[in-house]
């Protein structure tokens, strides 16, 4: 599959990239502009996917560079600041810039029709390079950002982030482009994995939740920062029995905390199941399995000052971290359950 190439106009690149323009363009008057429910149109003046927004979060279309591949590339100069304006501007309402910013910073910008009335997708121009793809629903969230760092490593966790941000309906979906052993290169940031080689050594500079100068990282930040109040999830798959499950921290929380009320409600759902808090709170079952400390969105929205290199003091009671044996992933519904239970109503 051909990598696509800067400086296409924004209607051919969508249109490579699988999200092409609708013909239609009801702003400029169109004489059948006149037979559409106003309240069903799109709610920006973006270009239309064609395609239902949720195809495009699959490994067919992300084409993600694979383990040994050394394909993944980080973000060039300049970029994620860019990025980061598009998305600042695009919940702020300033379509022009956000689309401007946005190609400066590798990406085009499209919002869903029909049922994907009011869905912003931010799509990488290019593929096969392991940048994030991004969805926001403008309104009508339930305030929670979804990621999910390993999709095709971690088995089905792209397909759950999928389902929990479309039956919620969750704010945003933000999903990794790669594998995360796609690199033999290794990141500056804290932590050690055996994951890749077998052997202790320090994070792939693919592996995105263990880096910062990814598109994943800085979609999460930007997002966390306009939405100070959404809880943001990372799901995770483990070879370990049950669900282990973390704020980011080990810290002790209260039984209002987001990580105490996730994990009773997973402990309802899952009776037999070995469901562990890397938190101690009122009902937990405390065992320090995996926890996310080093996890550079949870440092980042647990207030890190540098989420590579030091690890949150505090917990901001907004990120949760939740590692998942297989079966759970084969049949998620019980967790779409506890979420949907717990995760405010929509704001």
């Amino acid at each position: 599959m051909p990598r696509y190439l800067l400086g296409l106009s924004l209607a051919v690149a969508l249109a490579l990239a699988g999200c092409p323009v609708s013909d239609d363009d009801d702003s400029g008057g169109d004489d059948d502009a006149g037979d559409d429910d106003a309240g069903d149109g799109p709610l920006t003046d973006l270009p239309t996917c064609e395609l239902p927004v949720m195809t495009y979060f699959t490994e067919a279309s992300i084409h993600p560079p694979g383990a040994g591949s050394d394909d993944f590339e980080a973000l060039h100069t300049g970029q994620p600041d860019w990025l980061r304006t598009a998305i600042e501007a695009m919940v702020a309402g300033d379509e022009e810039q956000a689309e401007g910013a946005a190609g400066n910073g590798g990406y085009l910008l499209c919002e869903g029709a029909d049922a994907d009335r009011g869905i912003v997708l931010f799509h990488p121009n290019e593929i096969g390079y392991g940048r994030a793809i991004v969805a926001w629903r403008i309104e009508d969230a339930r305030p929670l950002i979804v990621g999910t760092p390993h999709p095709f490593f971690e088995l089905l966790t792209l397909p759950q982030g999928v389902q929990i941000f479309e039956a919620l309906p969750a704010r945003v979906l933000i999903a990794a482009g790669t594998h995360r052993c796609a690199n033999s290169t290794y990141t500056p940031c804290d932590g050690s994995t055996s994951v890749c080689s077998g052997s202790s050594e320090p994070y792939r500079t693919s592996d995105q939740a263990h880096v910062v100068d990814t598109s994943f990282q800085v979609a999460h930040e930007a997002f966390a920062d306009r939405f100070p109040d959404d809880w943001v999830i990372n799901l995770h798959g483990m070879s370990g029995d049950g669900i282990s499950l973390s704020d980011g921290t080990t810290l002790d929380r209260d039984a209002g905390a987001p990580v105490a009320l996730l994990g009773t409600a997973l402990m309802a759902a899952y009776p037999s199941k070995e469901i562990t808090s890397c938190n101690a709170w009122p009902g937990a079952v405390v065992e320090e399995r995996l926890c996310g400390t080093t996890n550079t969105q949870g440092r980042y929205v647990n207030g890190s000052p540098d989420p590579c290199g030091t690890a949150a003091t505090q917990s901001a009671d907004r990120f949760l971290h939740m590692e998942q044996e297989l079966s759970i992933r084969q049949q998620p519904q019980p967790v779409l359950d506890a979420l949907d239970a717990v995760v405010p109503a929509v704001r």
